[in-house]
């Protein structure tokens, strides 16, 4: 329980969040921890906070950069990191004290390279989980787990040994500005010895932040996340059965969230070609999926009426705005 641990925190005009996220790396309750944070050409006072902070604390690091992308800003991170482990965590987000002695714990019962909890707090009323039960997978639970919908697909709520990604050369994809984090954990999941999972809740992933880019519509997104899964794809090893499945599930309800995103955001004639193949790729798949029992019942009952009527989600959306 001595090694160094290297936090990276992208930020990217998050002056209203930074403080927090900063706080609750600085006041873990395991503290041998480097902190940097990589400014990403913020314009409002991001960069004015950070320094400020990290006059009290010299295991802080500051970057300041013009704008490269979270991708970039990233890979910049691990390139600088010195410690045994690298943990990411986004500017507007924050973490439970125990976060990285909880990550700790993961990896002395599992003997894993990639730590992981597959819970984490989307409201700060929430309770935690319970029990909290840590498991060893295999590669490939691990990334057919990565790939369902039962985790978040960020690279945070995770820790890495750095070895791993160093000497396997993973770096996050910089081409890509959608599912680039999909891609990062499902390429670990495959090259670590093993995956330790818990399903503790210790990072907080804040959803009211309006600023994020989760947050806006951009059919290029769309494009991107396909891309994405391609590449996963693509890079699957040939014994990975469970991982080959849940990607055509991944595949699936990617499809019919592009649909509703393009449908309720009123671009279909813009984007013709596109909603055109989302939807066939929909309707083309429904049966099969249908009968995926991993796919719950209240979302089957939504693809369904997605597939057939794609406006009528759209008509509805307004109707209850109205």
């Amino acid at each position: 329980m001595n090694e160094l641990i290297s936090i990276i925190i992208p930020a990217y005009n998050v002056g209203r969040y930074i403080t927090e996220c900063i706080n609750s790396v600085k006041n873990q309750t395991y503290n041998n921890i480097e902190i940097i944070i990589i400014n990403d050409g913020s314009c409002d006072n991001t960069k004015e906070i950070i320094q400020n902070i990290a006059i009290s604390d010299c295991r802080i690091k500051i970057v300041n950069n013009l704008n490269k992308g979270v991708s970039a800003t990233r890979n910049e991170g691990i390139e600088l990191a010195k410690g045994d482990w690298i943990v990411f965590i986004d500017g507007d987000d924050y973490i439970a004290e125990d976060y990285l002695e909880h990550m700790l714990e993961i990896a002395n019962i599992t003997h894993a390279d990639f730590c992981m909890t597959t819970d984490c707090y989307k409201n700060p009323r929430e309770k935690q989980s319970s029990p909290i039960v840590i498991k060893q997978y295999n590669q490939d639970d691990a990334t057919s787990l990565l790939l369902s919908t039962k985790v978040e697909v960020g690279c945070w709520n995770k820790m890495f040994r750095r070895n791993l990604l160093i000497d396997k050369n993973v770096r996050f994809n910089t081409n890509l500005f959608y599912g680039e984090g999909l891609c990062f954990i499902t390429t670990l999941s495959q090259l670590s010895n093993c995956v330790g999972i818990s399903n503790k809740k210790i990072y907080y992933y804040r959803q009211n932040n309006t600023d994020s880019a989760t947050k806006h519509f951009d059919v290029e997104k769309i494009v991107n996340g396909w891309e994405a899964l391609n590449q996963i794809e693509d890079h699957l090893a040939l014994n990975m059965p469970k991982s080959k499945k849940t990607i055509e599930q991944h595949r699936f309800l990617f499809s019919w969230v592009a649909v509703q995103k393009i449908v309720n955001s009123d671009t279909e004639k813009q984007h013709v070609e596109l909603y055109k193949f989302h939807l066939a790729n929909l309707r083309h798949n429904l049966v099969k999926q249908l009968q995926n029992p991993s796919i719950e019942i209240n979302y089957k009952i939504k693809i369904i009426v997605c597939a057939i009527f794609p406006k009528l989600t759209s008509y509805y959306k307004k109707y209850i705005k109205r």
